[in-house]
């Protein structure tokens, strides 16, 4: 079966708790709805890990991520006592990169192959279910392997843990993707505020995907000057799902576009759009934007598109936004949703 994005992250903390047990740690998960900073905490005798759980199905996960998490767990455990944080990622972390997060906030980080060397060590088919984990997530055309099992452990359970006491750690701000869906929200829909809706969708853009995504050009006109796209953009990501788009299809650029309607676009929304992509440009992908979605004949449309012409057009509501927005705000990854939306639109793809 294949897995979304919550589902991918929910099986990788069930394994995280089942290796906690097998290491004879007592597990406490926070009662409240709200994200308290961290997922559960494990305790050994008198000493604790809070722990904040990350998966992405991305294996390049910028630094700024890492930190922002760090801090975020830092902050939340400000007045624990006989504590650690401890960070566990599903993606590869440089030694480099933990001795700075745990120099600046305490913070000790288990990454992917040091997680696979527990796992094996406390139960080896919780290894194997690890792995496969690992598999189904991949992203993209390329299969690559998704674990260095040659590299040393070095085990230090039976050692006293390390008690870290972080040495900064940064109030945590008003959350900017809150802000925004709720700006979003307060934009009429309709032909009176169209721009309005169009700056406030590229301000929430550059939010999600200012490290994914360059140039940013907006409202460019077509060579022929008869027609205009509302947004270009060009593909600078490191990420596994933007690079999975330039591989599959073909692209470079990214089209934008912005409806600002009151009810679903239609299926002439959808062959506009597709006179502006090109395969032979590198500009075979493009997004549309719209308060409500699409019509069931406008999602055919752009299957038929894909089908047809081998050009992609997704296809995203303000709820996709908010939804994307909430994830930034958690330093959880835009791109995995817009990953398995792709996933989604792929299989569902009929003749």
């Amino acid at each position: 079966m294949k897995l979304d994005r919550f589902e991918y992250g929910r099986q990788f903390e069930v394994l995280a708790k089942e290796l906690f047990l097998k290491m004879d740690y007592a597990i406490r998960v926070p009662n409240s709805i709200r994200d308290q900073g961290y997922d559960l905490i494990a305790t050994k005798n008198t000493f604790s890990y809070y722990v904040e759980l990350k998966f992405y199905r991305s294996q390049n996960t910028p630094f700024n991520i890492i930190k922002e998490t760090a801090n975020q767990l830092a902050y939340a455990m400000r007045t624990a006592e006989n504590a650690s944080g401890l960070l566990i990622v599903n993606y590869r972390v440089n030694d480099a990169q933990k001795h700075q997060i745990l120099l600046d906030y305490g913070i000790h980080i288990w990454d992917r192959e040091y997680l696979y060397a527990l796992f094996s060590k406390y139960d080896i088919t919780l290894a194997d279910q690890y792995e496969k984990l690992l598999i189904r997530s991949q992203q993209g055309t390329k299969s690559i392997p998704v674990l260095k099992k040659e590299q040393q452990f070095k085990d230090d359970n039976n050692k006293p843990p390390t008690l870290n006491t972080p040495s900064k750690y940064d109030a945590i701000p008003i959350k900017k993707g809150e802000a925004l869906s709720q700006e979003l929200n307060h934009i009429d829909c309709g032909r009176d505020e169209w721009r309005a809706y169009e700056l406030k969708c590229q301000e929430i853009l550059k939010y999600l995907f200012d490290d994914d995504l360059s140039l940013w050009e907006e409202q460019a006109r077509s060579d022929d000057g008869l027609s205009r796209y509302d947004l270009i953009c060009r593909i600078s990501a490191r990420d596994d799902y933007w690079k999975s788009l330039m591989d599959a299809f073909n692209t470079r650029f990214i089209l934008f576009e912005f409806k600002n309607y009151c009810n679903p676009i239609t299926q002439g929304q959808i062959y506009t759009t597709e006179r502006y992509l090109y395969n032979t440009a590198l500009r075979s992908v493009g997004f549309i934007i719209s308060r409500k979605g699409a019509t069931d004949n406008a999602i055919k449309a752009a299957k038929g598109a894909l089908r047809a012409h081998g050009k992609l057009i997704l296809l995203l509501s303000d709820k996709d936004l908010c939804n994307m927005l909430t994830l930034r705000d958690q330093n959880d990854s835009p791109n995995d949703y817009l990953s398995n939306l792709l996933d989604r639109w792929l299989i569902a793809l009929s003749r």
